[in-house]
């Protein structure tokens, strides 16, 4: 039996043509089964009539898993939302844009809706579009537009209970760190929904941060190790995070040591596939003056 899903979209009033077409195809020639079509009708703060759209018509009580959002300046296929839902999973990806173009600031020409999280340094980030877009893949990528945006039930529900935004638990313009800039309500979305859960497999420690990169690493004191300084390991990693103690003779040497007094080399994250890795204390030497 196909997924079901309902469709959602915020109007000014009045739609192109072009818009009513795409929809009446979807209905009347796509497979997957629509058990609403939710409308709403909205002037200026576009965040919060996003946010109406995911509870309206009470679509969060409903068992219907999938929510297409759409914007009413999209043409498309009357089989796009099936062909989302096929390249669509509930665990391992469980939002999925379709590839829209949006036009370039000047007359640049278009650009894919998708964007890449770029770190500009000193609490300021921002988003970088790719150069060029594989033909039929699935890409990754941080962050995309809503104009014609499939999202499963449970992103929703996770979002809504780790935002702890009450006013807006989906939607809603940031700032980026810039005078006078915001993030659009859909990149902020797409990061809500990427955040990244950290922790501590010793002191249980917990931490909540935006996307970072595969090879980036959280640190903290941790107690459970002696006070030293070890790494927090993204949510649910098989692995375990020992102190390495220095066995061998100092001989004068400066050590980093634990609160126990014992002088440890190294924190390291033993995974369960095998790899390691190695937060090092080097030793420091001390020269003395005297011939």
């Amino acid at each position: 039996m196909p997924d079901h899903a309902v469709i959602g979209y915020v109007t000014g009033g009045f739609n192109r043509h072009e818009f009513t077409a795409s929809l009446i195809s979807t209905v009347m020639e796509g497979r997957t089964p629509l058990d609403a079509v939710i409308v709403l009708e909205w002037g200026p703060n576009i965040s919060t009539a996003r946010n109406k759209i995911a509870v309206a018509d009470d679509f969060l009580t409903r068992p219907t898993p999938w929510l297409l959002m759409v914007d009413t300046d999209m043409v498309f296929a009357g089989d796009a939302l099936d062909r989302l839902i096929a390249a669509a999973d509930p665990v391992r990806r469980p939002v999925v844009g379709g590839l829209c173009y949006s036009p370039l600031p000047g007359g640049g020409g278009d650009a894919p809706t998708m964007y890449e999280l770029v770190d500009k340094g000193a609490g300021r980030i921002g988003f970088a579009r790719p150069g060029t877009v594989p033909d039929d893949q699935v890409v990754r990528v941080s962050a995309t537009g809503t104009g014609f945006l499939l999202i499963h039930r449970s992103v929703l529900e996770r979002v809504r209970d780790a935002s702890g935004d009450v006013a807006a638990p989906w939607f809603r313009e940031t700032a980026v760190g810039e005078p006078l800039s915001l993030m659009g309500e859909d990149l902020t979305f797409c990061l809500r929904c990427a955040a990244q859960d950290w922790e501590c497999p010793n002191c249980h420690l917990t931490e909540r941060t935006r996307p970072l990169p595969p090879e980036a690493s959280r640190m903290h004191p941790c107690p459970a190790l002696h006070s030293l300084t070890a790494p927090l390991v993204r949510a649910g990693t098989d692995c375990k995070v020992v102190a390495v103690e220095r066995g061998d003779y100092l001989n004068g040497e400066t050590q980093r040591t634990g609160d126990d007094g014992k002088p440890y080399m190294a924190v390291q994250a033993i995974h369960a596939d095998g790899h390691n890795d190695l937060a090092v204390f080097p030793g420091v030497a001390v020269m003395s003056g005297e011939r």
